[in-house]
């Protein structure tokens, strides 16, 4: 895909001010590529909250490692999040320079390629979550858990060869072609183990994990079940410090597996009402626990007594 180098200067300026967007309007065949100073790193006319950022290898460039920010893309101003999620990547050497690549995903058409309504209307999709395998002969696959807030399709998944997509929906149900097969719920995360294995998460004020076929990507290993409940939500087990809310986001440092989310505060707690202003974190010396409570890493508020979970990066790690 061609590329074409935006520059930050007086006219990207004033197109921004008038509304518009140079980079918008780039057909979706093409990338764009702006030059940044810093935070804010992506442009003010993107919004891509939720992110999940993950370091893949660029597959046009191999040995060379780029950062990818996969997130909900939140457009449609009267709710939430949008209709279509997209990517956007640097050079892990220069986070000075991140490329637009495009949009990765629509959900506007069913197993027969259909559209779901008259109105040829897009599912609206949440936050996501990415994941890669490698089969035994080396090839990678590329799996994206869009967070789809359709009913029959929330637990829709969608894979591709390459991390900057097209991603396809990959698990429609083979007797209605407008349902998906699968487990996940609110906000999947998926995680893939040193050793292969792959586990979900996902929950709503009520957490639940499994280990996952990794034939389906998307229902409970034979011989396993579901772990409901594998952390209290803030509405259960009075007096717990889990408080699980929502956003499962799971990663491994070192030997140590951690489990991140949002978390509401108890009444009084930080001196302040209870609120879900915050990222918590547990870890366990395995993927599905049990766990232990290790406190709030981001909060929006007093910072003093947080106690930050420290990451050492390499090309297979998230940030």
């Amino acid at each position: 895909m061609k590329a074409i180098i935006l520059k930050t200067t007086l006219a990207a300026a004033c197109c921004m001010m008038l509304g518009t967007s140079c980079a918008t309007k780039q057909e979706e065949t093409k990338k764009s590529e702006l030059t940044t100073v810093g935070n804010p790193y992506l442009p003010l006319w993107e919004h891509i909250p939720d992110g999940e950022p993950y370091v893949f290898e660029d597959p046009d460039q191999p040995g060379k490692q780029r950062v990818y920010i996969y997130g909900s893309h939140d457009d449609l101003i009267t709710m939430y999040c949008g209709r279509d999620q997209v990517v956007w990547s640097a050079p892990v050497e220069d986070l000075n320079h991140w490329r637009f690549d495009g949009t990765i995903l629509v959900v506007d058409k069913n197993a027969k390629g259909e559209p779901f309504d008259s109105a040829k209307t897009a599912d609206v999709l949440f936050a996501p979550d990415v994941t890669m395998t490698t089969d035994s002969t080396g090839k990678k696959t590329y799996w994206l858990f869009p967070n789809d807030q359709t009913g029959y399709r929330n637990g829709l998944i969608a894979k591709s060869d390459r991390p900057d997509g097209p991603f396809e929906v990959c698990n429609w149900n083979a007797d209605d072609p407008n349902k998906v097969e699968g487990i996940y719920g609110f906000d999947p995360a998926v995680f893939v183990d040193d050793d292969g294995r792959v586990y979900g998460y996902w929950g709503f004020g009520h957490s639940n994990a499994a280990e996952i076929d990794p034939a389906t990507m998307c229902t409970v290993k034979p011989g396993t079940k579901i772990v409901d409940g594998m952390i209290p939500g803030f509405e259960e087990q009075p007096g717990n410090d889990f408080r699980f809310f929502e956003a499962s986001s799971m990663r491994k440092i070192k030997d140590k597996y951690v489990f991140i989310y949002s978390r509401f505060t108890k009444d009084g707690e930080f001196g302040l009402p209870t609120t879900n202003y915050t990222l918590a974190y547990c870890y366990s010396d395995n993927p599905l626990g049990p766990w232990t409570y290790g406190g709030t890493k981001y909060a929006r508020f007093d910072l003093r007594d947080q106690r930050p979970v420290v990451c050492v990066l390499s090309p297979s790690d998230r940030y």
